[in-house]
């Protein structure tokens, strides 16, 4: 008798277990209905092997991970993140919250790399390279200028992140890479040093301003002789105006050409107008006409029909 006591007893108390790790199984689940994830995780957790509970626990954390990166909570997203270790994309997000972190972080840096085009010199001499941000990565293009116009190069994807001082680029299944360091001026982001400088599209069309001259021989279509040309640009806010004029074969006056009106623009693409030939490069730090692989002068005007002689 005692024996069938003790197995009822254990019955008993078997049969009350099951039914509160059934009560507290349904409670984790209306939890879970409800989006309360923490509560229900803990719960799923408390449950241990009983049904699904596993599996549901780490759903549930996963779905609390992700309502804490919604919220902006980042920090304690990737700590709920990493106690997931391989779950689904667990990994994924922690890198991800990771650059959220770096964008709140920098966000007077990014406001101003986004915000803008950005051109550096090249040890070509008649060539540019551009570059502009998104949030994930940077893209660079090489931009050549010649008589046969402007030659402009596939674009260069780069992941790239920000640190206190620095900006740091690096390419996909790529050794290559290389960093930038970074101040203010006031509110101007100044990214490089020395010789190496990002020059944003704004300071370009500043430096541009004015007039701009060239001279060069070109062979004359008349009698295949090499003639002198001399060729003016005055670039104005967008608005693009031109002349030139070139040497006569004998006594006669040079042949005037002009004036012309048009557009310009300085996008990712360099510097875009009728006139293929023009362009710019960096130099010093500063951004220089140049027209057809000739660097370009700064001058003071027009000449006109009359002010030209070779």
């Amino acid at each position: 008798m005692k024996k069938i006591a003790l197995l009822l007893a254990i019955v008993m108390v078997l049969t009350m277990l099951v039914g509160c790790k059934k009560s507290d199984y349904e409670q984790a689940i209306a939890l879970y209905d409800q989006g309360e994830y923490e509560q229900a995780a803990a719960l799923f957790e408390q449950l241990g092997d009983y049904e699904d509970s596993k599996t549901r626990a780490l759903d549930s954390m996963y779905l609390h991970a992700e309502s804490l990166f919604e919220a902006g909570s980042y920090v304690e997203a990737i700590d709920v993140y990493s106690a997931l270790g391989d779950y689904e994309d667990a990994q994924d997000k922690i890198a991800e919250a990771e650059k959220q972190i770096m964008y709140q972080t920098y966000a007077d840096v990014y406001g101003a790399l986004l915000g803008d085009t950005w051109f550096y010199a090249d040890p070509d001499s008649n060539a540019v390279n551009m570059i502009y941000f998104t949030k994930d990565n940077a893209y660079s293009r090489h931009i050549t200028y010649d008589v046969e116009g402007a030659n402009v190069g596939d674009k260069e994807i780069w992941d790239f992140y920000v640190e206190d001082a620095f900006i740091i680029f690096s390419m996909k299944d790529s050794t290559d890479g290389f960093e930038l360091p970074y101040h203010f001026e006031g509110d101007q982001l100044i990214v490089g040093d020395g010789d190496f400088v990002l020059i944003p599209a704004a300071q370009v069309e500043e430096d541009l301003q004015g007039y701009w001259g060239v001279t060069y021989q070109a062979i004359g279509m008349t009698f295949g002789q090499l003639l002198t040309v001399e060729r003016i640009y005055c670039f104005d806010n967008g608005k693009l105006s031109y002349e030139y004029a070139n040497e006569n074969v004998g006594n006669f006056p040079p042949t005037y050409t002009g004036p012309f009106e048009g557009t310009y623009s300085i996008n990712e693409n360099g510097l875009e107008a009728k006139e293929d030939e023009l362009g710019f490069i960096i130099k010093d730090n500063h951004a220089v006409a140049i027209y057809g692989g000739q660097t370009c002068v700064p001058y003071e005007g027009f000449k006109g029909p009359d002010g030209y002689s070779f």
